[in-house]
């Protein structure tokens, strides 16, 4: 008995798995725990023992649960092991139906669950990494790229309701940028990084750190995010301290260490820097760097060299796209390190405008990479901290002016109030009604209505959206999760689907005596 979510009527029970798995290896890999190899290796023996019964056509109906990142666990322990028990079982975990389209670089993403795919894809790439199998390599970098480039929102995040949408879609709702997402994404960024070293990747890894994970945590009191609202008018819904564990809250113990581990990488003979944060690097050769910056609220980072280390190497720098057009890999070689070495970057902040993929007239604002959003303060605001994230999701956002200035020239009707903060107002004249719009970087917004996206001409769908909003008490999607979980669903014998020509989940009974109830 098998269902999205469930399996044998269990709640995606090898997702829990794969966390205690993931946890043991990272105990034993990051501090040498022989113990926590010794239990998860036991663990894995016997899942290998349990699913040596099954066909590989029952695996595979299996997979329709979503389970987390099994295959990247599996081929985790065949790296550390070297015993290729743990590499068939790996490739006997790969996802068929969701890895072979992408094989071919075809995308068939619509309608799935976001983030149950994402990890499927870090297990590919760790297993292009142990085998070399270059089909393996083509998924994961067809993947990315598809998600990155066609399927995100303009902070880096990507979904909504949890699931993608077609191509170039960027529907705008309460339960957009759900953040487990963007965690998982930039590890992937880190995979594909390591093989192409193109600034493309620390481009996107750039925006979805600073626009969605540094935004996703509220700086006084530490509660995090499980969707990131990119509906106009809307607020961020926080984690409570004693009842609300989301799996976002989990990613969000851990998304502060995403801010230290891509700032430099090394990769054979060249060190490259890729983001302009304050740090220091060191490397087990005695390689001894500092970056100092204010970055973004400064435009320019100094890289000095206490120390070159042993080993030769080039220092390379990304030029972010921001800045200028890329060439080549988007990286400038500053040649061999040597002792006392400086480096200063110039990092020159524009404001921009980002119009929304999908041609709705939408669009974001911002200045170099960081993008701007209106605090629109906290009228009829709710209690924005609580334990269940859905409580929301059919609660009023408030009413965004339609800017009817020219997209083109923003600086024209966008000023500079506090350059220290990254502070602006837009003009009165830029907006239909004649309001000004106080801007601040999105990840210093916190417990006020905001937008990130802005309407830029009338449509018959925003008008018949508003209308439907305003006389709707509740609303739910068969066959959609959190739709259904947030009203109490419960079925027998029926299954879930998804019709790609409305973009529409749904549920169906397929047993004589099935049912479901809300």
């Amino acid at each position: 008995q098998v269902d999205r979510f469930s399996l044998a009527s269990w709640w995606v029970p090898w997702y829990s798995v794969h966390k205690i798995y993931a946890g043991l290896i990272d105990a034993y890999v990051w501090t040498g725990n022989k113990d926590a190899l010794d239990i998860v290796k036991k663990m894995a023996d016997w899942a290998i023992k349990g699913t040596s019964k099954m066909t590989d056509e029952q695996l595979q109906k299996m997979f329709t649960c979503e389970h987390g990142g099994m295959c990247k666990v599996f081929a985790d322990l065949y790296g550390i092991t070297k015993d290729k028990k743990y590499l068939k079982e790996a490739e006997r975990w790969i996802h068929h139906e969701i890895i072979d389209p992408t094989m071919k670089e075809r995308d068939a993403l619509q309608g799935y669950h976001a983030n149950t795919q994402i990890p499927k894809f870090l297990g590919i790439a760790r297993l292009y990494e142990l085998t070399g199998k270059k089909e393996y390599r083509t998924s994961a970098e067809f993947f990315f790229n598809t998600v990155t480039q066609k399927r995100s929102y303009a902070i880096g995040g990507n979904s909504i309701g949890e699931h993608f949408g077609p191509e170039y879609s960027e529907k705008l709702g309460r339960d957009t940028c759900e953040t487990c997402n963007s965690y998982n994404m930039l590890e992937l960024a880190e995979h594909i990084f390591d093989w192409n070293r193109d600034s493309t990747t620390a481009d996107f890894y750039e925006t979805a750190l600073y626009n969605h994970i540094l935004a996703s945590q509220d700086p006084k009191t530490g509660s995090k995010t499980y969707f990131v609202s990119m509906l106009p008018g809307f607020f961020k819904v926080y984690s409570s301290f004693e009842n609300a564990m989301w799996c976002c809250t989990g990613t969000g113990l851990e998304n502060p260490e995403r801010y230290n581990r891509f700032i430099a990488r090394e990769e054979d003979s060249d060190l490259y820097v890729n983001l302009f944060i304050p740090s220091t690097i060191q490397t087990e050769d005695g390689l001894l760097a500092e970056i100092q910056t204010s970055f973004p609220f400064t435009q320019q980072a100094v890289i000095t060299v206490k120390k070159a280390g042993s080993k030769s190497r080039n220092l390379k720098v990304r030029i972010p796209s921001w800045v200028q057009e890329k060439e080549g890999n988007g990286y400038k070689d500053y040649g061999t390190i040597k002792d006392g070495m400086s480096v200063t970057v110039d990092l020159p902040m524009k404001l921009n405008v980002r119009k929304a993929r999908d041609r709705s007239g939408n669009f974001s604002i911002l200045y170099g990479p960081i993008v701007l959003a209106a605090d629109l303060g906290t009228s009829s605001m709710p209690n924005d901290i609580v334990d269940n994230q859905l409580v929301y999701m059919n609660y009023p956002a408030k009413d965004v002016s339609l800017i009817t200035a020219d997209l083109s020239t923003p600086e024209k009707w966008i000023k500079a109030s506090d350059a220290k903060t990254l502070t602006f107002k837009t003009e009165k004249s830029a907006s239909q009604k004649g309001e000004s719009f106080t801007l601040k970087p999105f990840f210093n917004i916190h417990h006020v209505r905001y937008a990130t996206y802005f309407p830029s001409q009338n449509s018959a769908d925003d008008a018949r959206a508003k209308k439907f909003e305003a006389i709707t008490l509740d609303a739910i999607e068969p066959g959609r999760q959190q739709s259904e979980i947030e009203h109490h669903y419960k079925s027998q014998g029926t299954e879930a689907g998804y019709i790609s020509s409305v973009d529409r989940s749904f549920r169906t009974v397929k047993e004589n005596d099935g049912w479901f109830e809300i």
